[in-house]
């Protein structure tokens, strides 16, 4: 074993645990106020000899019986426990923040104050008003809430990073621009609604390395805005084809056809990312119109987006084949708002490409950039910033509604 000291790897969160009163009634809440989803419905859990009892008694000691748990998920992937045992005891000060331990946890929803009367309204407390952090300079703000079940928590507007970072906000008077609340969302498909990541073991087997398919992605991306801007077309599917062959050619490595149509068979069967339908449905009852923007061709039923579960949140589907340019190209676009008959401006494009976001933003859209894994903001002059960025659809949905309500 080396002795060399290593900087600690930053460890990601997994997940809380809660207790109450009344498992059924805190995932009701749960669900229905912070917009949590369920992993597992309430089951009871008994001490014997089984896997998970045993483990329990590891933890519990013997003679805890039994309890009730249930599973939920937060949108960005965080595991909620929520544990009922049949000896509960509610303490007579829940908030005791003198004594060691975790006494608080925290949510983000950027509409404070809404959240707030909704917790308000399914029986919980608002503890305090909501406080800014740097009234006049910068937007964030804070309340301390109380669950029903006697649990504090707490709610930013902003994320913990950017509350704190001395660099967010630095122009005076930047968060006061609120953004003009749109009445369509055009989603883009691939990898923002759809996981192409489905896609790895193909390049793995093929090349050795799972990593080539953001090579391959990428040279797709390029040579199709090439296509464009040279006034040719070829369909994307069909783009992506030769573009492997050209990513394996320049690898030295041997296509088959049984590759190929791996290709193809995975390209149609992506399933969608765990944060899209719970995040299509708050927006859909929000009030906004989805509709979907994509490279991809139109093809016939069942389409990825079918396949995937989600094709029925969506008003209509385009495809740049209609004009026969590629996105980020202004009639692509445009074509969309001519066949709903309403204003660019009237428009957000919802994508994971600041490329896509660029785009629509110059052909007079808003932008609201969803930054997963290997997408960013791209920090260069006359780019235009993003209108909405989130790292997570259901995140990001909550900053569209917080708009639409101002």
């Amino acid at each position: 074993m080396s002795s060399e000291k290593h900087t600690p790897y930053p460890r990601t969160f997994s997940h809380i645990g809660l207790s109450v009163g009344d498992v059924e009634a805190a995932v009701k809440f749960y669900t229905e106020v912070l917009g949590w989803y369920v992993v597992m419905e309430p089951t009871t859990i008994t001490e014997d000899d089984s896997a998970i009892g045993v483990m329990c008694s590891d933890v519990f000691g013997p003679g805890w019986g039994s309890f009730r748990i249930a599973h939920l998920s937060t949108g960005d992937r965080i595991g909620v426990e929520i544990f009922e045992f049949p000896n509960h005891e509610t303490p007579e000060n829940n908030f005791e923040y003198w004594k060691t331990g975790i006494f608080h946890f925290c949510v983000q929803d950027p509409d404070v104050e809404g959240l707030a009367e909704r917790i308000v309204a399914a029986g919980g407390k608002q503890r305090m008003p909501v406080r800014e952090y740097f009234p006049g300079e910068k937007p964030f703000r804070m309340v301390y809430m109380e669950d029903p079940f006697g649990n504090i928590l707490e709610v930013y507007s902003h994320s913990y990073e950017m509350t704190y970072a001395a660099g967010a906000y630095q122009n005076p008077g930047v968060f006061m621009s609120t953004p003009k609340p749109v009445s369509v969302l055009v989603f883009d498909v691939n990898e923002t609604l759809l996981d192409i990541t489905t896609l790895s073991p193909l390049f793995g087997r093929v090349f050795g390395d799972e990593g080539v398919l953001r090579e391959w992605f990428a040279q797709l991306v390029l040579y199709s805005q090439t296509m464009t801007l040279a006034h040719r077309y070829t369909p994307f599917g069909e783009l992506g084809v030769g573009v492997l062959k050209m990513v394996a050619d320049i690898h030295q490595v041997t296509l088959k056809d049984s590759d190929i149509d791996e290709l193809k068979s995975r390209m149609a069967e992506m399933p969608a990312h765990p944060d899209v339908a719970p995040a299509l449905e708050r927006l859909k009852q929000a009030g906004f119109r989805l509709v979907t923007l994509t490279n991809s061709p139109a093809g016939a039923s069942p389409t990825p987006l079918e396949k995937a579960g989600i094709s029925e949140a969506f008003e209509q589907h385009f495809s740049v084949g209609a004009v026969e340019q590629f996105k980020p190209a202004p009639a692509t676009y445009q074509h969309v708002a001519e066949q709903l008959e309403v204003k660019l401006d009237d428009m957000c494009m919802v994508a994971c490409h600041v490329w896509d976001t660029i785009g629509a933003q110059a052909a007079g859209m808003q932008g609201a950039l969803l930054t997963r894994p290997h997408n960013a903001v791209l920090p260069a002059s006359n780019v235009p910033t993003p209108d909405h960025v989130a790292d997570e659809l259901m995140t990001l949905a909550d900053h569209l509604i917080a708009t639409r309500h101002a």
